[in-house]
């Protein structure tokens, strides 16, 4: 007997769930003085990035490098750990978590679709009791080499990736939480009824 559709919510991260960018408050509480270098050396990459002429996956990756590149892996997962123990908390918007619990009583599968570095969402998501999906750092030899393994995970990478993980058609209805245009593709994936654009906002 085939077994009956499961619902599915698939969920952004940073602007979705929380009120800021936890990449950039990571990097900020990590690197403080060579954030702000790098905010300074790379000026003109993130203005041809606010007007479309610079991959975000190229920006990101200068700022990985020049604030993370060098550090061990355990390191970093330690500093995430941290992080989200001591500033998730203060970000996050009231509703998300309590959405996500009730979700997750309902028997909802929950996976969290971040362009963030999976290693910085990953203690949260764990915490909760969900899964992730994000972008992928690189390391050789358990030392980061300051580049992204892949793809950033943003647009259609995000549906590639939900695409890998899931069998769609065995998920109803399917609930898509975004807030900007690196979660179009994803909310396409559902009808419009399901789609949830800038939510848990006051």
């Amino acid at each position: 007997m085939e077994q009956p559709a499961r619902p599915l919510a698939l969920f952004d991260f940073d602007g979705t769930l929380t009120s800021r960018d936890s990449f950039a408050l990571f990097l900020i509480k990590t690197r403080p003085l060579r954030f702000y270098l790098a905010g300074i050396r790379f000026l003109p990459q993130i203005l041809l990035f606010f007007v479309r002429r610079y991959p975000n996956q190229n920006l990101k990756e200068r700022f990985l490098n020049f604030l993370l590149a060098g550090m061990h892996k355990d390191e970093l997962k330690n500093r995430a750990a941290t992080f989200v123990k001591e500033e998730i908390p203060a970000i996050m918007r009231p509703q998300a978590e309590v959405t996500i619990k009730k979700l997750l009583a309902d028997k909802t599968r929950v996976v969290v679709v971040t362009a963030s570095p999976r290693l910085l969402v990953e203690p949260w998501c764990r915490k909760m009791g969900i899964e992730i999906l994000g972008t992928e750092l690189d390391f050789a030899d358990s030392i980061f080499t300051g580049r992204i393994d892949g793809l950033n995970c943003r647009g259609e990478e995000k549906v590639r990736r939900i695409n890998k993980l899931l069998d769609l058609k065995r998920y109803a209805p399917i609930d898509v939480y975004g807030d900007s245009s690196g979660d179009l593709a994803m909310l396409d994936l559902t009808s419009t009824s399901h789609q949830h654009f800038k939510p848990f906002r006051d």
